[in-house]
């Protein structure tokens, strides 16, 4: 897999930095990859890894951000102190429309 990608990303810069033949060549390799990216066997591993990643970031996203507000916290009023626990609501508020 790492022979394939590397031989992939060499070719890939040497067309787009080597090409000294104008705009033909790159617009043909860039319909190719296009067409590869679009077929199913390219398209379902690249969309489940983005799946994946995005869950990640979530589920440790909300981890870290809780793990940091908590050191503040601790800095801020003590260190043998509770965290203080805020919860937030996100509500929805109709806007006036101001019509003339």
């Amino acid at each position: 897999m790492g022979t394939k990608f590397t031989l992939a990303a060499g070719l890939t810069v040497g067309v787009l930095l080597g090409s000294r033949l104008g705009p033909k060549p790159y617009e043909t390799f860039a319909s190719g990859i296009r067409w590869l990216r679009n077929t199913r066997v390219v398209s379902r591993p690249i969309e489940a890894a983005a799946d994946h990643a995005s869950g990640l970031v979530r589920s440790k996203g909300e981890e870290l951000t809780d793990r940091a507000a908590s050191s503040v916290y601790r800095t801020i009023v003590g260190a043998g102190q509770e965290p203080l626990i805020v919860e937030a609501r996100v509500t929805t508020a109709e806007i006036p429309s101001t019509t003339d």
